[in-house]
């Protein structure tokens, strides 16, 4: 009984509160693989590092809750779905073991890829999850062992329609470039270098990413239910949470934190930051070029940094301010399931704000914030 009305409860606050890792648009990804007779060898050799560097890609630049999820068809003697599709940090088909046999059926390989996503949007869509544009990417020679003109034709059509992203990969030298074109396009088909299909598969793999990124921003912005702010409304800001809002690419960090309190200033928007007892030592330890600078913030401004006593949580000194202040919004991606008891209206006003680090923007979907960030560094390709 204690269990049912925990679970109730927990669905409740989902009903109330803005998720956004919930609220994540998957990726879906399918790649078509050529595991014929002619990549007997060092082609299949390079074909799977080159998996490996495309999966490596994406991992290293992802963004928090990416949900990217990754098929592929194996193109060859024995067609099929090498892998059926698999959250990206699950899938195992780098090192799947592949014995390259027979002829080079294009157009069944397209169409099963093509049946393969049309399955994966409609289980998307039965679990009221919400997706962006599937990815088909053909690794190929050109040399089709069958007719592949309509499975071409009707990639051609979603393409255009929106509906579908294709790439092409040229594998060899002599690859039948008119054959790929009328695929994917001819400015969709990547001719790799002698020897540089690796770094071409890790090209790709960064502009999957890119694009999931853009898209996925306006997907969230539009589920979004705005909020109503009051003019002069504070702002109670979850500085350790903060922290981490972009671990997986650029490390724990000041950076976001400070991009939003100086937003704030500009707005002259009032705000109080509260950081754990444990932050220095993170920094210390993650990011220790940026202990003076957080030392400096408490020091030089304790009217709106704050860091909570040893043995205490932030979580409690932040709700407490906003029990007070009835109008304050808190921004976090926390949704304090463990406060919920003593400070019902976590559950019933929509109060707490999540937001997140998405195409090199903070932006907060709920209250149409967002605060660019400087534009960082491109990953240069030979470190693949």
């Amino acid at each position: 009984m204690e269990e049912k009305m925990m679970n109730e409860n927990a669905k409740e606050m989902n009903d109330n509160m803005f998720d956004l890792a919930n609220a994540m648009p998957h990726c879906p990804v399918v790649l078509v693989l050529d595991t014929s007779h002619s990549m007997w060898g060092q082609g299949l050799t390079d074909m799977m590092a080159s998996l490996k560097a495309f999966y490596k890609t994406i991992a290293d630049i992802q963004f928090l809750n990416a949900e990217v999820d990754i098929a592929a068809v194996s193109m060859g003697d024995n067609l099929c779905m090498l892998e059926e599709f698999t959250p990206l940090h699950s899938s195992d088909l780098p090192n799947r073991s592949i014995r390259p046999k027979g002829d080079t059926p294009i157009g069944a390989a397209l169409e099963l890829a093509q049946e393969a996503l049309q399955a994966q949007i409609s289980r998307y869509q039965a679990a009221g999850i919400a997706f962006v544009t599937p990815n088909l990417i053909l690794l190929s020679d050109g040399k089709s062992t069958d007719d592949f003109q309509a499975a071409a034709e009707h990639i051609n059509s979603a393409v255009e329609s929106g509906k579908l992203i294709c790439r092409a990969i040229a594998l060899g030298q002599d690859a039948d470039m008119d054959a790929l074109a009328s695929i994917a396009g001819r400015d969709r088909v990547m001719i790799p270098n002698f020897g540089g299909m690796r770094q071409t598969f890790a090209q790709v793999g960064q502009i999957v990413s890119q694009t999931y990124e853009e898209e996925a921003q306006e997907v969230i912005t539009e589920q979004a239910m705005p909020v109503d702010r009051h003019i002069g409304a504070e702002y109670l800001l979850d500085g350790s949470n903060i922290l981490h809002w972009d671990e997986y690419r650029t490390g724990i960090s000041l950076k976001h934190l400070l991009a939003i309190t100086d937003h704030l200033k500009k707005m002259r928007q009032p705000f109080q930051v509260f950081f754990d007892a444990t932050a220095p030592h993170i920094l210390k330890k993650k990011a220790p070029q940026e202990v003076e600078t957080y030392e400096n913030l408490l020091k030089v401004d304790p009217a709106h940094f704050c860091q909570v006593p040893a043995g205490t949580r932030a979580d409690d000194f932040l709700l407490l301010q906003a029990d007070v202040n009835k109008e304050a919004l808190i921004l976090t991606q926390d949704l304090f399931r463990d406060h919920v008891d003593k400070y019902p209206w976590l559950k019933t006003e929509r109060r707490v704000i999540p937001g997140m680090v998405m195409n090199n923007v903070i932006f907060f979907p709920e209250i149409s914030l967002q605060i660019s960030l400087p534009t960082p560094e491109k990953i240069p390709m030979d470190s693949f």
